[in-house]
């Protein structure tokens, strides 16, 4: 009897002792950093995160409103390319192997999806590479579908020729 009685005071006392442990579970919302940094990306933003690589490019240009010609095609040295879309609002470019621009290195850059209807801001001209050559630049956003979206923009001539740039994206 007087194993049982010490056997139960054993049980009794682990037990007590576990449930008055500290809680070490994190937050489900708490991914190791703190409570003040979660996202603040849009839906469209969201969407973005990841690898993705041109697809194709389509170029038309017009005098007035009359279509005078469209080129479709991305260079060999761009096919490779691969943009990396990060949850702090920053892309990052990787030229692969054919480059086309050889020894330039790519640093991280700012990126943002704001706007009804959307319009994609690059810091750099480096991504896509469109009219104006420098500054920041809205392109159109429109997502395709799962694994595609197009970006839209237009540059100009003169007073009346312009150039209306769709860049088609892939999700890798």
């Amino acid at each position: 009897m007087k194993y049982a009685s010490l056997l139960v005071a054993t049980i009794s006392l682990s037990i007590f002792l576990i449930s008055c442990s500290k809680n070490k579970t994190e937050p489900a919302n708490n991914n190791g950093s703190n409570n003040n940094n979660q996202s603040t990306l849009n839906d469209n933003e969201k969407y973005l995160l990841g690898k993705w690589r041109l697809k194709t490019i389509v170029d038309s240009n017009y005098d007035h409103t009359t279509l005078q010609g469209v080129y479709e095609g991305v260079k060999d040295c761009r096919k490779d390319d691969v943009y990396t879309f990060l949850e702090n609002r920053k892309y990052i470019k990787d030229e692969g192997v054919d480059t086309c621009t050889k020894g330039l290195l790519y640093t991280e850059k700012d990126w943002k999806v704001s706007g009804d209807p959307a319009s994609l801001y690059y810091s750099s001209s480096d991504a896509p590479t469109i009219y104006p050559s420098s500054g920041s630049a809205p392109f159109a956003f429109f997502i395709e579908d799962d694994n595609t979206f197009k970006v839209r923009g237009t540059y100009y001539f003169s007073a009346s020729n312009q150039g209306v740039l769709i860049f088609y994206y892939q999700r890798l």
